[in-house]
């Protein structure tokens, strides 16, 4: 068998001389003309292969344009992007959603959330505990621990086992033979509290020292008469039916039954409204005209004329400064004899009576005693009046409190643009449209939250439909090239 470019061996046909016709020469030359044909074939077939990749990249150029369109223009367009800035991400920490609005707000951290955590007595480290079924209230969740004896440690590990997705236990050895027992609640919030449900329950957290019987705080606040007084001698109150009705710039104290340290877990709880009152209108005085006094009788030809002293002046009375009016919610105070400690704020005051809650740690220093509740109105046109004056201490649970309480539960309270924000959770996402918020510690100084569109995002979405558009345009102007005398470029792939 002979193959395309190997030598032809040599023909020899029966009854014809070689000497006068050329059989190979005549078959070389057939043959060339046969591979000439093959050799188009082959360059047809690789044309047709340039031009099927043309066409392919062509297809991919056009889908990646479309798909830079569709990025920019569809359902993922930019355009509602939107990106929160915060001023001191060290305090507070935000993100945004497409729903969320262009905007800026003032944002103060008051206070974060924080858990419940406590710590127990001393234990001997092999101190065996008996066996003990703990019933305990968890904010809105009951728990029960099925604990089998052992040690301190061997509790613990019970506790996480059990009750994990709720509290969390661990041991710390405070000396070489004994351990603490240290407890806190999963969840932030001032509801996600431990209580103890039964009495075999308060009976172990007892034994173990993590709880201790504590006598129920109770304060005296009935408003009578006998126990408030006017700060000035002239003050204009009045108390009806439990409630104190204090008239425009007055101020009155409450005496308490016993001195309170200001501690983190007493709550002053009141009910407070404002009435408008209407202001005395001023009394007009009309001017004072002068008496004219006559000077006698002049005549003048036979002709009398009575006169009298010229007028030279009217006493016009002075003008009445119009009196500034005063708007000041600041209506209540705390303090000793020598006077005001700190004040509290109520906001929104109004018509109906509205409960406002303090810890009196906010209006004054951790540790300093009171004995007096001040009412102070230093408004021009309204009456504030209160009613239902409670002091409470909200640690205390069912006669049981944590005897080493290390953290208090509390909520996040945060002021955006003034309106006060309470949450159980350092994460807020329903204060701001489309907004997340994430508190990091507290500031007395207020935060600049902004949220604009993604501009940077958007300019690179616009940018990137412009390369892929021009790309296209750079290869089909490429492809298509025409030379001078008016024929494709010979160098273009889809139809050289």
């Amino acid at each position: 068998m002979w193959f395309r470019g190997q030598c032809m061996p040599d023909i020899n046909l029966p009854g014809v001389s070689s000497n006068n016709i050329d059989i190979k020469g005549i078959i070389d030359k057939l043959v060339k003309v046969e591979s000439k044909k093959l050799d188009r074939l082959e360059e047809t077939k690789e044309l047709l292969d340039k031009e099927k990749s043309s066409w392919v990249t062509l297809s991919n150029k056009i889908t990646s344009l479309q798909e830079a369109a569709d990025e920019l223009y569809g359902f993922r367009s930019p355009f509602d992007d939107k990106i929160a800035s915060s001023s001191n991400e060290d305090v507070l920490i935000a993100t945004a959603t497409r729903i969320a609005q262009p905007s800026t707000s003032k944002i103060m951290v008051e206070q974060v959330a924080k858990n419940e955590r406590m710590i127990s007595d001393p234990v001997m480290n092999k101190h065996i505990f008996g066996k003990a079924l703990l019933k305990l209230q968890v904010g809105e969740e009951s728990i029960e621990i099925n604990f089998n004896g052992g040690n301190i440690e061997k509790l613990a590990e019970t506790i996480n086992d059990q009750a994990g997705d709720h509290l969390r236990a661990k041991i710390a050895k405070d000396t070489g033979d004994t351990s603490v027992l240290i407890v806190e609640v999963r969840k932030t919030g001032q509801q996600n509290r431990i209580t103890p449900l039964d009495i075999a329950s308060s009976q172990f957290l007892k034994d173990i020292g993590l709880f201790e019987e504590r006598v129920e705080f109770r304060i005296d606040t009935e408003l009578k008469a006998e126990r408030v007084f006017p700060v000035d001698g002239d003050s204009k109150y009045e108390i009806r039916e439990g409630a104190l009705l204090l008239e425009p710039e007055n101020s009155a104290e409450f005496i308490l039954d016993r001195t309170v340290s200001s501690q983190p877990n007493l709550l002053l709880k009141i009910k407070v409204r404002a009435i408008d009152v209407e202001a005395e209108e001023p009394e007009i005085i009309p001017p004072k005209w002068p008496d004219l006094k006559g000077i006698g009788k002049v005549t003048v030809k036979d002709i009398d004329i009575e006169g009298g002293k010229p007028v030279n002046r009217i006493d016009i009375p002075e003008e009445k400064v119009e009196k500034k009016v005063v708007v000041d919610n600041r209506v209540l105070g705390i303090g000793t004899e020598r006077g005001v400690s700190g004040t509290g704020e109520m906001e929104n005051l109004g018509v109906t009576f509205r409960e406002y809650t303090f810890k009196l740690t906010d209006i004054v220093p951790q540790g300093e005693e009171v004995d007096r509740i001040f009412f102070v109105n230093n408004n021009t046109d309204r009456r504030i009046e209160y009613q239902d004056i409670v002091i409470e201490d909200e640690s205390a649970r069912a006669g049981l409190a944590p005897k080493h309480l290390v953290q208090d539960s509390q909520n996040a309270i945060v002021y955006i643009d003034g309106v006060k924000v309470q949450r159980d959770t350092n994460e807020i996402d329903d204060a701001i449209k489309g907004v997340n918020l994430r508190l990091q510690k507290e500031s007395t100084r207020e935060v600049e939250l902004t949220v604009e569109r993604d501009y940077e995002k958007i300019t690179k979405k616009i940018v990137n439909l412009i390369e892929k558009y021009n790309e296209l345009i750079r290869y089909i102007n490429e492809q298509t090239r025409v030379v001078s005398t008016g024929k494709l470029d010979e160098k273009s792939e889809a139809w050289g």
